[in-house]
C-alpha cells in the first residue's frame, strides 16, 4: 500500500479564478501550518497586490463565535487545504462575477 500524497493540479478555471480574485477583488487565501495539520488564511490586497495584515481572517468552525485556535477549521493534509483555497477562490469569483472559463 503505498503512502504517496494524492496531489491536487488546478484547472484552467481555476487559475483564471486565482487572478481575477486577486486582481479585481484584491482577496487572497494562503495555507497556514499549524498543530494538527493546516489552516486557510483570507487578507485583503492593496492596490500592489500586498498584503495588509490587518485584515487577516482564519476559516472558521463557527461563524458566529470570535477567532480561536480551537474555532479554525484545520484541515489534516496540505492538500486538502490547497483544494479548498481553489474552491473559495472559484466562491469568490462567482460572487464578485469575475469568473470567465468555465
Amino acid at each position: 500500500m503505498s503512502n504517496k500524497r494524492k496531489e491536487y493540479f488546478p484547472s484552467e478555471r481555476d487559475m483564471v479564478n486565482v487572478h481575477e480574485v486577486i486582481t479585481n477583488a484584491k482577496v487572497a487565501f494562503a495555507v497556514e501550518k499549524c498543530i494538527g495539520g493546516f489552516n486557510i488564511v483570507k487578507y485583503n490586497l492593496d492596490d500592489r497586490q500586498q498584503a495588509l495584515k490587518n485584515t487577516i481572517t482564519y476559516k472558521r468552525i463557527d461563524t458566529t463565535k470570535k477567532d480561536t485556535p480551537k474555532n479554525r477549521v484545520v484541515y489534516s493534509t496540505q492538500n486538502e487545504a490547497e483544494e479548498e483555497i481553489f474552491n473559495l477562490y472559484r466562491q469568490t469569483a462567482d460572487y464578485y462575477g469575475l469568473a470567465k472559463v468555465s
